[in-house]
């Protein structure tokens, strides 16, 4: 196979995953949707949980979710040692690993560069500019 027949192919492939993946969102919406819509009508109705004959059963619960930024990480973190007495539960630093990648691209590094437990791969890849998805 030549070097255009292997593009192609690789286009062709990238638009079946481009339809698979839209495919997959939307469907990821319309669950969601019936997810909300479901929670509304089990609250407004007053039913807690349903078990069906399938043995399925439906509970509600409460979701947790909160906003922890930049700007507002210096006062959450004063908010937990004043009402939690210290906030080093809450609190993981960790290597920005897309940085790290990032910087060793940048600095040209290869496995050989750096310590083994890096484990740092590279492999060739593709750049594909002007491909638009095929809908």
């Amino acid at each position: 196979m030549t070097v255009l027949e292997k593009i192609q192919t690789y286009l062709d492939a990238r638009a079946i995953y481009d339809e698979a993946h839209a495919t997959s969102q939307a469907a990821h919406k319309t669950m969601r949707d019936a997810e909300y819509e479901l929670v509304d009508t089990m609250l407004s109705d007053g039913v807690p949980s349903m078990g069906l004959d399938s043995g399925v059963n439906v509970s509600l619960r409460k979701q947790y979710g909160c906003s922890v930024t930049v700007a507002n990480e210096a006062q959450i973190r004063e908010w937990l040692v004043e009402t939690n007495g210290d906030d080093s539960d809450f609190v993981h630093e960790k290597v920005n690993k897309p940085a790290l990648i990032e910087w060793m691209k940048e600095e040209g590094k290869e496995p050989d560069d750096v310590p083994a437990f890096v484990k740092l791969t590279t492999r060739p890849g593709i750049t594909v500019r002007g491909w638009k998805t095929r809908t």
